[in-house]
This record gives structure tokens, C-alpha cells and sequence, in this order.
């Protein structure tokens, strides 16, 4: 049903004065960069009415030079598309001093999905941000939204220490945040565990630049898990280098990726290679023949008068049979080579490096 004129109106004032009251710095540009909206501590900000900010750009009221990572980012967005979460620096015409934020941008998309503008939302840094592992932890809303994601996610300086963990980082360790914060993973792993955690995070803030991997945990109870982790670096006040980094854990997939590739190579019946596995098998030992020049050899063996048993005993007594076959090839000293069940009654043996194949 559509909205009546009074309605929308209702509507665009309440939704002024929410953006207006939300302690942030409200804004929308244009593909020009030109301001499209305006909140009212923007006009704070710059000192001016709402009516001399729409339709301007950034040059109007800030120094360009000294806002360069504003500028950059802006054009991420509008030219790429990128979605920004990053700290900005920007010196205002009529201040002498740069102020800094935190700020998040996004993209505006049109009908077409052509990026039209952007929409963003700061929030200054100021002297009570300076103290990073405070800030972090003092912050309510922050700490809520963090620990409900579905991923572990921490901050570490430039040492190595914890600065924030969230609750998941908390819980897997089975401790308590004051037990976290201001230690480091030798204070919390085993020695060979905390090593592996590290050289990853040295790499990371060695190089300055992104890195994932996975990684191996060992959680209170004692339980090897598997992580998938992206490790970046992030400049923070009052400490310059540090890095964020976002773990899933992925044991269940790995798994399951495991059973699956089980299932595709492994005869259900025997445990031994089934077809597939046994020809790629074939196909890697040829190649490998060809380079080093050994010989190999195939044995095909099938069992005689295998139907006759299934007929008569019935599949079950089958099935037996030709388990018991494949524990007794699998047994068979004479026999040193990779074995595998082509199917039915059929099995196949594959003999590599020999010197003679005749």
C-alpha cells in the first residue's frame, strides 16, 4: 500500500531526528562527492547550516592535504565499490589541529545496481581512545555486536598481547577476559601451540599486510581444532602496530570433506581403493615411471565362481567372502603393493618400482 504524502513526511522527520540524535557523525554524498545529507553534528562540525554543506564537496570545508585517507577511502567506494571500515584523519579550514575518526562507508546503488553515492558514519577519536585496550572494553555496544558474530575475533600489539578477545576467543580458552587481555598466547597455549599462533602474527606485522591460514588450537578439554584465520594489520592509537584477526573453526568441514573424499575413493565393502581411486593411482605411477624410468606392474585378480556363491548362499555370504578376500590380499607378504577392488569380484594389484616388469 502506498504511503501518503503525510505519512512519508512523518516518516523523513523521524528519521531526521533518529540521525540526529545517534552521537555520530551522519552523512551521504553523490558520485561527485558532493553532500546529499547532512546530520546536525556534521553541521556542528563544520560550522554551518545544513543548506551551505548540500550540494558542496569535502574541499569546502576541509584542508584535502591533510585529509588524504578520507579521500582515499571515498574513492574506494564510489569507484570500487568497497565497503570501509577504517580510521581517518581530516584537518578541518578553521582548526589548526587533524582530527581523527572512525568511520564506516558503504555504497548507494541505484535501480541498475550502478553505485549513485555513498552513505557513511563516524565517530571521532579523541583523547579518551588513546588507551586502546580501555576503549575496546569499555565500549558496550561494540563488545555486544562482537560477541554475538559467529566467528573468534582479537586484537594483539605489536608483542604479541591481547588487547581484545571476544566472548567465543574467551570461552574457548576457558578463561575469563581480565584473563585474556594482557597476556599473550604463550601465557594461554601450550608452548608448541603458541608458537605456530605467533609466526603468523609476526608475518602479518613484519610485512604489514594480510594473511590467512589455517590453524591448529588446543581448547580446554583438550581437543585438537582447525581454524581458518585472516590476519591484518590495523593501526590503532596509542599503539601503531597491532592487528585484528578473525578465526572460524572449520574442524567439522575439514571432516566432512574427509568423508567425502572417503566416499569417492574408498570401496564401502573391502576399505580398500575402489576404481577411482585405484586409476588415478595408475595415472600418477605412470607418470612417475616415465621420469625415473622404474617399472610397475598390474595384477588383476577376480574370484571363480563368485555368482554361482551369490546365487546360491545369497549376498550377504557374498559380501563375506569378498571381505575376507581383501584381508587375505591385504595380508599376503608376497603381495607389496596398493591394492584395490575394481568392482564385483574383481581386484587388482599395483606393483611400482621394479626393476624387471617381465
Amino acid at each position: 500500500m502506498a504511503m501518503d504524502r503525510s505519512s512519508a513526511d512523518t516518516t523523513g522527520t523521524t528519521l531526521r531526528a533518529l540521525f540526529d540524535s545517534v552521537g555520530a557523525y551522519v552523512y551521504a554524498k553523490d558520485r561527485q562527492g558532493r553532500y546529499i545529507y547532512a546530520n546536525k553534528a556534521v553541521c556542528d562540525l563544520y560550522d554551518q547550516p545544513q543548506q551551505d554543506i548540500l550540494g558542496r564537496d569535502d574541499s569546502a570545508f576541509m584542508d584535502m592535504t591533510y585529509s588524504e585517507s578520507l579521500v582515499r577511502n571515498d574513492r574506494e567506494v564510489l569507484e570500487h565499490g568497497a565497503e570501509i571500515h577504517e580510521e581517518e584523519q581530516m584537518l578541518l579550514l578553521h582548526e589548526s589541529k587533524p582530527r581523527v575518526f572512525w568511520t564506516i562507508k558503504v555504497p548507494i546503488r541505484g535501480e541498475d545496481n550502478q553505485i549513485i553515492g555513498l552513505s557513511g558514519i563516524s565517530s571521532e577519536l579523541n583523547d579518551s581512545f588513546l588507551n586502546t585496550t580501555n576503549s575496546i572494553r569499555h565500549n558496550r555496544l561494540l563488545n555486544t555486536i562482537l560477541s554475538n558474530v559467529d566467528a573468534y575475533i582479537y586484537v594483539k600489539d605489536f608483542d604479541g598481547t591481547y588487547l581484545y578477545a571476544n566472548q567465543r576467543v574467551v570461552s574457548l580458552y576457558g578463561q575469563q577476559n581480565e584473563d585474556i587481555v594482557g597476556r599473550t598466547d604463550m601465557d594461554v597455549h601450550e608452548p608448541d601451540v603458541a608458537r605456530r599462533l605467533m609466526a603468523l602474527d609476526r608475518e602479518v606485522l613484519d610485512s604489514q599486510s594480510r594473511q590467512t591460514s589455517e590453524e591448529l588450537l588446543v581448547d580446554i578439554d583438550g581437543k585438537v581444532r582447525h581454524f581458518w584465520s585472516i590476519k591484518m594489520p590495523i593501526h590503532l592509537p596509542g599503539h601503531p602496530n597491532a592487528l585484528i584477526g578473525f578465526s572460524s573453526e572449520i574442524t567439522e568441514l575439514l571432516a566432512l570433506r574427509h568423508n567425502i573424499e572417503q566416499a569417492r575413493t574408498t570401496d564401502p565393502l573391502t576399505g580398500l581403493f575402489n576404481r577411482v581411486a585405484f586409476d588415478e593411482l595408475l595415472d600418477r605411477q605412470i607418470n612417475s615411471v616415465d621420469q625415473r624410468g622404474k617399472k610397475l606392474a598390474v595384477i588383476v585378480l577376480n574370484l571363480d565362481q563368485f555368482k554361482y556363491l551369490n546365487n546360491t548362499l545369497g549376498q550377504h555370504a557374498g559380501d563375506e567372502v569378498l571381505r575376507q578376500a581383501a584381508q587375505r590380499l591385504e595380508s599376503a607378504s608376497w603381495l607389496s603393493g596398493h591394492l584395490g577392488r575394481m568392482g564385483g569380484n574383481t581386484f587388482a594389484v599395483l606393483l611400482s618400482g621394479l626393476a624387471n616388469a617381465g
